[in-house]
């Protein structure tokens, strides 16, 4: 049994006289009132009552506008003292690893035995390795903080 357009007896329907009629119907339905106008006449002097509901036809669906990004967030004043944090204390660590692979390459090495002392260029070496590292690494984690906002368009300097 064939079950296509000839088996129903009807025509196919067209799309666009589907869209006619529901344009007509909610054409209808916008101009109906819903609440006595002063050009209407009352009869019997009382309340109008409103006329009864009809199911609407199909709403024409306007597109959505395409989304925007969200607005950009204001800087925090915080976020570079705790990048700046963050740098300080992982400038310390490499500093006092660095420290350490030295004192082990020079004892290593025999640089230190033979009962002399200590070198004084060695003393200021180890003096000032921390805290130079320690400056050095809040600077480099500034300057890449910097570098990261500037590329994600939140603004720098």
């Amino acid at each position: 049994m064939n079950q296509g357009s000839e088996g129903s007896g009807r025509m196919p329907d067209d799309g666009a006289d589907e869209q006619a009629r529901d344009a007509a119907r909610y054409r209808e339905y916008l101009a109906q009132g819903w609440w006595p106008r002063p050009e209407d006449p009352v009869a019997g002097g009382g309340a109008v009552p409103p006329p009864p509901r009809q199911a609407p036809g199909p709403h024409p669906v306007a597109p959505l506008p395409p989304a925007s990004p969200p607005p950009p967030r204001a800087a925090s004043p915080l976020r570079p003292i705790g990048v700046g944090a963050l740098g300080l204390v992982l400038g310390i660590v490499a500093g006092f690893v660095v420290q350490d692979a030295v004192a082990i390459a020079l004892f290593a090495g025999g640089a230190l035995d033979g009962g002399n002392g200590f070198p004084l260029e060695l003393a200021a070496l180890f003096a000032f390795l921390v805290p130079t590292t320690a400056i050095a690494g809040v600077i480099v984690a500034l300057l890449i903080d910097r570098r990261v906002r500037r590329r994600a368009g939140r603004g720098g300097r």
